[in-house]
């Protein structure tokens, strides 16, 4: 039987509304909390990506480097100033960016969680289950509740919706439409890489790869859709790859550090 169209309608708005309830209940010892439970992760990332901001704003750079950790230049540290929303960071009060990003992107994250599962016709109970698992996992609740490391939790977050348009693109069998989906999916990736760890962001699309070797023959009839959306991402990101790679070449001994950069020791 065919579900109407009004129905289908009335279900989604329904679900949406469901998993943005199920977002601040996860979120709400954040809000209630009044800020972050790290002061040393928000004057890292949050004043880092200010700085940026405001050096931009300057037309030139301050220091040697924008990332910024307890007052002086710090190496391999993170920022969000090329984060659509970065911005924000140039009010006074730093709560604010960062309780929006992080309800924003969470909200993101389950939502596509929710679409995957409802791609692949898992039951609806079961995809809501999904979503909870998602969003009370032990990254989630470390990147939020623990570590407060906001810029690892974009790339958890985005994680869901480049799996996503990456099946979607596989599925396409509309030129137009494949094209746009990767263009889409190099942005989500860009958006990836250039906020998040970038050890972890490697170790996210890792994952995705792997997906990608059980249904290898979509992915080589789709190879030059996914060319244009790794070049994308590529262009995207080529800032942060730049400055982490002369960064290793000034700092080569952090190499050594298995904390910073884990993807890049095993490989």
């Amino acid at each position: 039987e065919i579900v109407p169209t009004k129905e289908k309608s009335r279900t989604f708005y329904i679900d949406s509304l469901f998993i943005l309830m199920l977002v601040v209940l996860f979120l709400l010892p954040l809000y209630i909390g009044g800020g972050p439970p790290d002061d040393e992760q928000l004057l890292t990332f949050g004043i880092s990506t200010k700085h940026a901001l405001l050096s931009w704003m300057d037309m030139h750079y301050h220091f040697w480097t924008n990332q910024l950790g307890l007052g002086m230049p710090q190496p391999f540290n993170n920022s969000l100033s090329h984060h659509p929303l970065s911005p924000f960071f140039l009010l006074d009060d730093l709560f604010i960016p960062v309780s929006a990003l992080y309800t924003i992107h969470y909200y993101i994250g389950a939502f596509f969680m929710y679409a995957l599962c409802n791609r692949f016709n898992v039951d609806r109970r079961v995809s809501f289950l999904c979503v909870f698992t998602f969003l009370f996992s032990a990254p989630s609740v470390d990147y939020v509740h623990s570590g407060f490391l906001l810029t690892l939790a974009i790339g958890w977050t985005l994680l869901p919706v480049a799996l996503f348009l990456f099946i979607v693109l596989l599925d396409s069998n509309n030129v137009k439409q494949s094209l746009f989906i990767s263009i889409l999916l190099g942005l989500s990736g860009g958006v990836l890489v250039v906020n998040d760890h970038i050890g972890c962001a490697f170790t996210l699309i890792f994952g995705v790869a792997v997906f990608a070797v059980f249904c290898i023959k979509d992915v080589v009839a789709k190879y030059k859709y996914i060319i244009i959306a790794s070049v994308i991402a590529l262009f995207f990101s080529a800032d942060k790859i730049y400055l982490t790679y002369s960064e290793m070449k000034l700092f080569d001994q952090t190499l050594t550090r298995p904390f910073h950069y884990q993807t890049v020791d095993v490989i």
